[in-house]
């Protein structure tokens, strides 16, 4: 049993310590990373080289909002703030890490999203509706929510 740092007495007292820095943590970032993953060749270019060896066309795959993306913006952020928050002890320096690390997070997502938006420009729609970490929204967004159901079930 892995007690990173604790003793084998204390992880026995409070398992919850162990289970929580091993197998929860990591399982929400690999989550939300596997949709973020979904076409890591051409994010690396290879898919574009691949198509020009079967001399096919490239295409370019457009902008998708899978799993979690329907709930947050940014899911893979939403998984490490919990990795970097939720540790069992939290220690002064562990604390000092996780302020720096969302500081940095959060002024990342703001360079991030002014690239979507020039490269994407159905972002900035997905901007308004959608919060960018916490999965609860404005009232503004509830409502637009509910009117675009509405009007799927009069479509379909």
């Amino acid at each position: 049993m892995a007690t990173h740092g604790r003793s084998d007495l204390e992880c026995r007292k409070r398992p919850w310590t162990v289970r929580s820095g091993c197998a929860v943590r990591p399982r929400l970032a690999d989550c939300a990373h596997h949709d973020v993953s979904h076409q890591p060749f051409d994010l690396f270019g290879l898919r574009q080289v691949w198509l020009h060896l079967l001399g096919r066309t490239y295409t370019e795959i457009g902008f998708r909002t899978p799993g979690p993306y329907r709930y947050v913006r940014h899911p893979l952020y939403v998984g490490w703030l919990l990795v970097f928050w939720s540790a069992p002890v939290m220690t002064s320096a562990h604390l000092v890490f996780a302020i720096a690390t969302t500081l940095y997070i959060l002024v990342a997502i703001q360079f991030e999203e002014r690239d979507l938006v020039r490269f994407h420009r159905e972002y900035a729609e997905y901007r308004r509706r959608m919060p960018m970490i916490l999965p609860v929204g404005s009232s503004k967004r509830r409502e637009g929510t509910k009117a675009r159901q509405a009007t799927a079930k009069q479509a379909g």
